[in-house]
């Protein structure tokens, strides 16, 4: 029996439909917002779950600071030159705002609505970890080019600002038109082998191998365009 793969995004994600800027930018809350008390989340939990956006980007802007802290314990000092608290945060403000338009917020308590924060946190965290591992440890003569290159501008987004380096493989992600090859490059960015790919696609592995050779070559021009 083959192991369900991993995919970068994950379904809850619902990035279908949405304009590049549509998902990056939520709205911005008040600066300098004061701490909030158990009847100022009552009433975010109670707008956020009708889909205010607002009440969702307010709750960030008082909860966040919290859990930067948090995090930066979490990540030790190696993991923060991979993923930042602030960056960190900046994407998990971005994630609830898509929970929150899309009406997924299925908290009930404002313990939950924070445990959801958190769990955000630990999968973003997660799946940087997991696609920078892969991209270090592929070997094979066709595949390394593809991800030393990558690697490297992924390493490079990093440095221009929080966020930059997963924007950048959205951006991978919503250049390429078949909804195959998008799947297929997510599978390959979380570590599935091909054979894992042609089953999770149900194509035959000959088939799946022509198709990544297609889909290598396309990313590398992509990798290669100057970035925006």
């Amino acid at each position: 029996m083959i192991a369900t793969p991993r995919l970068i995004f994950d379904e809850d994600d619902d990035r279908s439909g949405e304009s590049a800027e549509d998902a990056v930018q939520p709205p911005t809350a008040v600066a300098h917002a004061s701490p909030m008390t158990p009847k100022d989340l009552e009433s975010v939990l109670t707008r956020v779950r009708a889909g205010d956006r607002e009440a969702a980007a307010d709750l960030m802007q008082r909860y966040g600071p919290i859990l930067r802290r948090r995090f930066r314990h979490k990540l030790g000092r190696s993991l923060r030159r991979l993923f930042d608290s602030q960056e960190l945060s900046s994407t998990v403000a971005r994630r609830f705002d898509q929970f929150v338009r899309s009406g997924k917020v299925r908290a009930e308590t404002p313990g939950q609505l924070v445990a959801l924060l958190e769990q955000i946190a630990n999968n973003a965290l997660a799946r940087k970890i997991r696609v920078m591992d892969h991209l270090k440890r592929i070997e094979s003569a066709e595949d390394s080019p593809l991800a030393s290159a990558l690697l490297e501008r992924l390493r490079t987004a990093d440095q221009q600002g929080p966020e930059a380096a997963e924007l950048e493989i959205d951006r991978l992600l919503r250049s390429l038109e078949a909804p195959e090859d998008r799947e297929m490059l997510s599978l390959w960015l979380g570590g599935a082998s091909h054979g894992v790919i042609a089953a999770h696609l149900d194509i035959s592995p000959a088939a799946a191998r022509k198709r990544w050779e297609r889909l290598r070559q396309r990313l590398r021009e992509l990798i290669e365009e100057p970035a925006s």
